[in-house]
This record gives structure tokens, sequence and C-alpha cells, in this order.
């Protein structure tokens, strides 16, 4: 299979607007529950809770052998029952049973996959400070400190195609391209360097690791304007946590173009509290100011 960094999903998130057309050049697999097959209770139930399992169906049709499709089965929402539970002291918002589906996805996977990026999608920044209740961080903590890494990436442009499942198959056509994918797997191998390694220990460190960043997302987008396909820019932010030498200094976050990397200035008392980290989200340009990159 070589490396690749698959995403799960929750019942809800293919009724977004061009669902999955950002995921989809993100990652490569994307993990989805769907209604079990000869169901009709289960499949009248996605009806009435809104989920709409045709569209869901459509959209998987498009994805191919880039969706693995899990079939949320009263075994698997037993496992969500219990972590649901289990988080409510943690958080009561409703949002949180949508991420533990997510979660609980990560357990169903072939024995292969060794790493999973469980990712929730935020369509604005207001959402994600309240559920991560992320804030400026005004006492420098060296150890485990919250990161967020932005970038830039390039997807079809909306505005040629009629319909989410025309804009989705051109997302899928240009993703799955080999060199394409080589260049996003050298991206997720960064991150997880990033994450694992420890190596942001002051202001050069951090600049370097910048750069590496910004020479990633230039190859892919250079991999990507080969096509003869009009595309479009967007920002996408991940949030997660990162172990920081105790040696570094306050760190204040550095952009180029097309990356960013805020290690320290932002807090987020859930994932610090959890001691684990935690890729939590997917937001877009209107953040720019917010996190620094102007």
């Amino acid at each position: 299979m070589g490396f690749e960094t698959w995403a799960t999903y929750a019942v809800n998130d293919h009724l977004m607007p061009r669902a999955f057309v950002r995921d989809v050049m993100m990652f490569d697999r994307l993990v989805v529950p769907i209604p079990p097959t000869g169901d009709a209770n289960e499949w009248e139930r996605w009806h009435h809770e809104g989920w709409q399992p045709e569209r869901q169906a459509r959209l998987l049709e498009v994805l191919g052998e880039r969706a693995v499709p899990i079939q949320w089965n009263s075994e698997l929402r037993r496992g969500w029952r219990d972590r649901f539970e289990a988080g409510r002291e943690l958080r009561e918002e409703v949002g949180y049973a949508f991420e533990a589906t997510r979660t609980e996805l990560t357990a169903n996977l072939p024995s292969e996959v060794t790493g999973i990026e469980s990712m929730a999608a935020y369509d604005s920044l207001d959402t994600l400070v309240a559920d991560f209740g992320l804030h400026s961080e005004e006492t420098w903590r060296a150890g485990l400190v919250t990161a967020v890494i932005g970038r830039r990436f390039l997807t079809p442009e909306p505005a040629e195609y009629e319909t989410d499942e025309e804009l989705l198959g051109a997302a899928v056509a240009l993703s799955s391209e080999r060199d394409f994918k080589r260049r996003r797997a050298a991206f997720w191998q960064w991150e997880q360097n990033l994450v694992n390694r420890g190596a942001i220990t002051d202001g050069r460190s951090l600049s370097a690791a910048v750069e590496e960043m910004q020479d990633l997302v230039s190859d892919e987008e250079t991999a990507l304007r080969r096509n003869n396909i009009k595309l479009a820019a967007e920002v996408v932010f991940l949030i997660g946590s990162v172990m920081v030498s105790m040696l570094a200094p306050p760190l204040t976050p550095v952009a180029a173009a097309g990356a960013l990397l805020s290690v320290g200035k932002f807090a987020s008392d859930r994932m610090l509290a959890d001691q684990r980290r935690v890729t939590a989200a997917s937001l877009f340009a209107d953040a720019r100011g917010y996190f620094g990159w102007r």
C-alpha cells in the first residue's frame, strides 16, 4: 500500500457543500460510515435525521476506491454510544456525537493501516474556537503545546462544474495521479516528523520547518498545474498538539508563501488536558488574521 494518510468521517459530513472535494486532495482514503445493507429501519432513520443517504451514495460512487465505506451497524453504534457517554464530562455539545463516530471508525480498519488522521471539518473559525477551547496563550509552556499548521492547496475551480458530483469527480482524478500522490505523502511525512520528532527548539528550527513545508506545497502545486484544468487556491489549517523542547523560548508564528506554522501562541484546554496529539480541524482563509497570517 505504501505511505497513505486516511481520514475518518461522521454520518453527516457528506451534507456539507462540495463535500469531500478538499478532503480527497488532502487524504488518500476517506473512511465513511454508511447505513447497513438491507436494514430498512436504519435507512429510514437516516432519512428522519436528515442525513440524505442517497446523496452519500452518489458521492461514494464518484469516490470509488478512494472511499472506504464501513457499515454503521448495531455493534459500531454500541461502541459509539460507550465512547460518547465516556466523553460527556469532556464536552456536552451535540458535535461530540459526530466526532465519536469518526473515532469509532478507527477501530474497524484493515490491519495494515497504522496511522489515522481523524479530522473534524469546520466551516467557521468561531465554531472551532468554541469546540476546542482555543485561545491566545499568554504564558509560554514548553513541552506539549498546540500547533497551527496553515497551508495553501489547490482544488478544481468549483465554478467550472454544475454539480457537486462533477466537481468531486475532477478532484478525484487530479488527486489520484501518481506524481501528486507521492508529493501528498511527502507532506504528511513532514507533518508526522514535526509531531513526533520534538524538533522545534528555537526560531531557527521553526523557520526551517516552514521552509520545508513551503517547498512541499510548491511541489504539489507544480504537479497539479501540469493538467489543463482551472484551479482554485484554498487555505487549510490543521490544529493539533506537538512536543517542543523544554529549552525553547517563546516562539512567534512564521509564515511564508503558502505555508504557516504557529507553535505555542495558541492553547487548547481540551487538547493539552488530554495529553495526546489531536489533529482537529480544517478551516479556511477567513482565519488568516486570527493566526497572524496576513
